[in-house]
């Protein structure tokens, strides 16, 4: 499936989606592009065979490099044909003697693009690609959509490469570490049933459907980090201990979704400044046992209107800013903790410019009462709340 969140194009393997040209790019990065007519369309792209067709733009000062598993001949775009890497995996193609003879762009200043087409030689499988740097000061950035049919690909990356927008893998399914280009609108592979889906949404900017399959799961961290877009689905049921450290910090996502939070052990920086999430799910942490696996869990995440966390036995940080009324903090120091009684242990919940702050300078008053779950607390009832569960409160 070739998806952009709102539209299949439902590939059923006799032809492959056209693509969209978005191919000429502003040279400063400017975030808009120029539209121009296709350039690469189904009749190009030949099914039977295992090959890719990348749509790219160059520079005066491009040199493109990528290492390739599967014996392949390569066109540059420019009339020249490669059929023996330079060495080893690599195949390395320098734009500049010929960038003055390819067409110019009618817009001054932009970029000039190429279509480099990767064929495997007869017998061949493509297993595996990776753009390389061609060295420490000059990283090739100019992929810009990729349309290929690799159906035995495993392995692809695309470091530095942020800004594509198609990628079309048509029968891959990557096992390796993969983050989305931040620009990514459509794109055709299989990512299920992973252990790691490690920073794979990281910078998303555009609506993208993507299904995070549970099974297998053992590493959610950075999943969501800096994500703009609505969360992914989730299918299937954990099955195994993982980690959620900056699962949703520092991004846009404001629906949490509801999974069996009970065998998340690390929840470091879980939803770390993220501003827009209100309503927390069932939150079981009796899986997180390691004090120190709660820092700066919740700390900046000021939209949050709830506190729906259960057997939590180790400190957490929160932030929780005007939203947040103190009758959730009370629910969540009635009903949050387990009751460790009889150690020696301290708790911190840390509560800075907060809403509580100012309702309990109010309960100063001892005619100052607050009612949680019908029933009434006074201003030393809320402080005992956390001290009997060897908190300390501080505000």
């Amino acid at each position: 499936m070739i998806s952009n969140g709102h539209t299949n194009f439902g590939v059923d393997g006799t032809a492959a989606a056209p693509i969209k040209s978005l191919a000429v790019y502003n040279a400063q990065r400017n975030p808009e592009w120029t539209k121009i007519d296709d350039l690469i369309t189904p009749e190009e792209y030949a099914n039977g065979t295992q090959k890719m067709v990348i749509l790219a733009k160059v520079s005066a000062y491009d040199r493109v490099r990528f290492d390739i598993k599967g014996e392949c001949t390569v066109d540059w775009g420019d009339g020249s044909i490669a059929t023996e890497p330079t060495t080893g995996i690599s195949y390395y193609k320098n734009y500049e003697p010929v960038y003055a003879d390819m067409p110019q762009p009618e817009i001054d200043g932009w970029f000039r693009y190429v279509v480099i087409t990767i064929t495997a030689n007869a017998g061949e499988d493509f297993t595996y690609f990776r753009v390389e740097r061609h060295n420490s000061d000059m990283n090739w950035e100019g992929i810009l959509e990729v349309m290929a049919n690799v159906p035995k690909m495993e392995h692809w990356s695309h470091i530095f490469n942020y800004h594509i927008e198609l990628l079309y893998l048509k029968g891959a399914h990557l096992t390796n570490y993969l983050v989305f280009p931040s620009r990514l609108k459509y794109y055709d592979f299989d990512i299920s049933n992973r252990s790691s889906y490690s920073s794979m949404l990281s910078y998303c900017i555009f609506p993208l459907d993507v299904e995070i399959t549970l099974d297998s799961v053992t590493n959610l961290s950075n999943l969501n980090k800096y994500c703009q877009i609505e969360s992914a689905k989730y299918v299937g049921q954990i099955q195994n201990d993982f980690t959620a450290n900056y699962m949703f910090g520092l991004s846009y996502i404001e629906v949490l979704p509801s999974l069996d939070w009970s065998r998340c052990y690390d929840f470091r920086y879980f939803l770390y400044y993220n501003k827009f999430a209100k309503i927390m799910p069932l939150i079981d942490m009796s899986g997180c046992t390691t004090e120190g696996y709660g820092y700066r869990s919740f700390y900046g995440a000021q939209a949050l209107q709830n506190l729906n966390i259960i057997n939590c036995e180790i400190s957490l940080d929160f932030t929780i800013t005007r939203c947040l009324p103190l009758a959730e903090i009370i629910r969540f120091g009635l009903n949050g903790i387990v009751d460790r009684s009889g150690e020696d242990d301290t708790r911190q919940i840390i509560l800075s410019a907060s809403r509580a702050r100012r309702e309990l300078i109010i309960m100063d008053d001892n005619d100052s009462t607050i009612t949680v779950d019908g029933v009434t607390y006074d201003h030393d009832q809320v402080i005992e709340i956390f001290t009997d569960k060897n908190w300390d409160l501080v505000l």
